[in-house]
């Protein structure tokens, strides 16, 4: 969240690289992944708009 435009990139880039070492551990790959996340996007919708939910308080 504190990096740069510069560095952002590199750190987007960073947790993309978690997410897919995450998933393959679940024995999914990087086209099934994104299927799940398009699926899901079209039923709940996505963070395009950066609008995250914080839970009940």
């Amino acid at each position: 969240m504190d990096a740069d435009e510069g560095a952002a990139p590199g750190e987007l880039a960073d947790v993309a690289g978690v997410l897919l070492a995450l998933a393959a551990d679940l024995g999914l790959s990087p086209e099934q992944l994104e299927a799940i996340r398009v699926a899901k996007a079209g039923e709940r919708g996505s963070f395009a708009g950066r609008i995250v939910w914080m839970g009940n308080r």
